[in-house]
């Protein structure tokens, strides 16, 4: 990722469409990882929401 305050080496500016297209994939991206996360978490819970699978639940960095 190329920070904000430098240019692209060859000095092309996105415009407005491809930043637009950008943004609306990262959405999505975002929106399929949610889905899988309450998808995967839902196995962990009963019917009343309780958690009660606690080691499957807590999140593999911690």
């Amino acid at each position: 990722m190329t920070p904000a305050s430098s240019p692209a080496p060859d000095g092309h500016l996105p415009t407005a469409p491809e930043l637009a297209n950008g943004a609306r994939d990262f959405r999505l991206r975002m929106a399929v990882i949610d889905c899988e996360t309450e998808a995967a978490l839902d196995l962990t819970r009963d019917h009343y929401g309780r958690t009660v699978h606690a080691g499957a639940a807590v999140p593999l960095d911690g």
